[in-house]
């Protein structure tokens, strides 16, 4: 195994279609979505309730092709629970 790269944009695609469950179990949050940064990059924001953020790790390893990907985190206090559909 080769050693640990940061995330480009495959990596956080691949990472929302291939391996979004193994995230979630590891940071104990759902919802999860790719999100363009101030830079002009991409990241993948985390939404959780006030006071969670904290919470939420500021990476994450991930093994995608054999590589270890470090997919970057952010946490943002906007998770606003949806009524149930009847």
């Amino acid at each position: 195994m080769s050693a640990t790269r940061p995330a480009n944009a495959r990596d956080l695609v691949t990472v929302l279609y291939a391996h979004v469950d193994a995230v979630r179990r590891e940071i104990g949050v759902a919802p999860l979505r790719l999100e363009r940064t101030n830079d002009g990059g991409l990241t993948l924001k985390v939404s959780v309730r006030e006071g969670f953020a904290a919470e939420v790790p500021r990476t994450v390893l991930v093994t995608i092709g054999g590589d270890l990907i470090e997919i970057s985190l952010e946490a943002h206090e906007d998770y606003e629970r949806r009524p149930k559909r009847r």
